[in-house]
């Protein structure tokens, strides 16, 4: 019926395509496609069908996140889930003529539960299989200790809430739309399981965050990989002085400089392989005590197919500066010269008259 998912500032670019019916080129077919989330089967014939709940939002997306999580207090780190979204499918038993009631009474039922203030967008989407709404909002909550308010997912989403959702929800829709709509059943209805139904369902949700993880991983990875020089590479780079001490036009400190750039990426890159490696592990030990499991989550993230927008990091942008220096025809000085102007208006370099200002 109903399931969350958690992104962090990096992966929500991507989602917020999905939402609002974004095209990208796809390589693959070779075509201009809808960005998906997972597997969904988009009908474009469908898609101007498709409507956006939160009227009262009018920031673009992105800069809504920002400026409400600039308002409050937010951790310094990569990995803070600052976006969730809730993916609430519609009854296959809904009449159709109650179909945007249904949407309405559970976005105002989510907005009353998780602050309008901190709703990011609502968009429902009727040009794929299942009618259903994409619910977007920052989690913000009291901070109990230091007073004031934070982000924080862990403590807005925790057990509890995942367990009360759906029978809230389902008192609530029958309040406002005069008729119980089948919102529990053996899926949603996690106040009757056992306590070891519950951890088994904790370990198997666990198991898909981890493998959602890999895919990003993967991804980042697979970019390094396709634009970067070996660490053997780099090594087997020796810069000389020339008499004037300078290389080919470009000062030795200067490329002393860009060098450390590029062995600080191979580390990252080095780092993030490990990383991948300890997911996968992890991942699979999960598996391993849950084999036996017959439970099955029915929801859009089941294909665990989370693609990411491919955004290029600073330190790619000079990986890439490096190995056009290796590429030079020495015949060519303008190229040298193209080089330390885009240098300096990087930032990478200074000029002679820069540094003697400083």
């Amino acid at each position: 019926m109903a399931h969350l998912a958690k992104f962090t500032k990096a992966a929500c670019g991507h989602m917020f395509k999905h939402y609002e019916r974004a095209k990208e080129f796809n390589s693959e077919t070779g075509q201009v496609e809808y960005i998906k989330f997972a597997n969904q089967e988009i009908n474009p014939q469908r898609t101007h069908l498709n409507y956006n709940l939160a009227v009262h939002q009018t920031m673009r997306q992105g800069d809504f996140i920002r400026k409400r999580c600039s308002e409050v207090k937010l951790q310094n780190r990569k990995d803070v889930n600052v976006m969730c979204s809730w993916v609430l499918t519609a009854p296959k038993n809904l009449p159709s003529s109650e179909q945007k009631s249904f949407f309405k009474a559970s976005y105002d039922f989510m907005a009353n539960r998780y602050g309008e203030e901190n709703v990011i967008s609502a968009y429902v989407h009727l040009d794929e299989t299942t009618p259903h709404i994409h619910f977007a909002f920052i989690p913000i909550t009291a901070d109990k200790k230091k007073g004031g308010y934070k982000v924080s997912a862990k403590e807005v989403i925790n057990k509890r809430e995942l367990q009360v959702f759906h029978q809230d929800l389902d008192k609530y829709l029958e309040t406002a739309l005069g008729h119980s709509v089948g919102v529990l059943n053996g899926n949603t209805k996690d106040g009757n399981k056992s306590i070891s139904e519950l951890k088994e369902k904790s370990a198997l949700e666990r198991i898909e965050e981890l493998q959602i993880e890999a895919v990003i991983a993967q991804k980042r990875l697979d970019e390094l990989n396709g634009q970067i020089l070996s660490a053997e590479e780099l090594k087997a780079i020796e810069g000389k002085k020339s008499i004037g001490g300078a290389l080919k036009n470009v000062s030795w400190e200067e490329w002393q400089s860009v060098k450390a750039t590029a062995e600080q990426a191979v580390a990252e890159n080095e780092k993030l392989k490990e990383e991948n490696e300890l997911l996968s592990s992890e991942n699979k030990d999960l598996k391993k005590k849950n084999a036996s499991l017959s439970y099955s989550l029915n929801n859009p993230l089941s294909n665990h197919n989370i693609v990411r927008s491919k955004e290029k990091t600073d330190k790619q942008n000079q990986i890439n500066l490096l190995k056009s220096v290796l590429s030079l025809d020495t015949q060519h000085e303008s190229n040298y010269d193209e080089l330390r102007r885009e240098l300096i208006q990087r930032g990478y370099i200074q000029t002679n008259s820069q540094r003697r200002k400083r």
